[in-house]
């Protein structure tokens, strides 16, 4: 399921629709970094019309867990590129549920928070 993950993670980054509707289930529903309810066809046309372009991902901390034909993939990443032509640069949290269907894995749900700057420590 891992490798599920990446290649989530890898299709993104390319931009590559494709794989993208490969790996996103059809029932697929989350939310994005600014909390915002997302189906497959508003993730998908995200990508197709060019309203996101990511430039880099980093995912870290990558933890999955597999439950029959559940799974479970969450970790944190930096991730950048230009939304509406518009530059950002995030870093998340994020939770993402696949499931074992037809021999593969689906995103079928995934949540993604933002990860607030440091704040630098008080003194003593």
């Amino acid at each position: 399921m891992l490798e599920a993950a990446r290649a989530l993670i890898e299709a993104e980054r390319r931009g590559d629709l494709e794989a993208l509707e490969r790996l996103v289930a059809r029932d697929y529903g989350g939310f994005d970094p600014g909390g915002r309810p997302q189906d497959r066809a508003t993730l998908l046309a995200g990508h197709a019309e060019a309203h996101v372009r990511v430039e880099a991902v980093e995912p870290a901390e990558l933890v999955a867990r597999v439950l029959g034909e559940v799974g479970v993939v969450s970790g944190r990443t930096r991730i950048a590129g230009r939304a509406l032509g518009e530059r950002f640069e995030l870093r998340l949290r994020f939770l993402d549920v696949f499931a074992w269907r037809a021999g593969r894995w689906e995103l079928f749900a995934s949540s993604a928070t933002p990860i607030p700057l440091p704040l630098p420590e008080p003194p003593a």
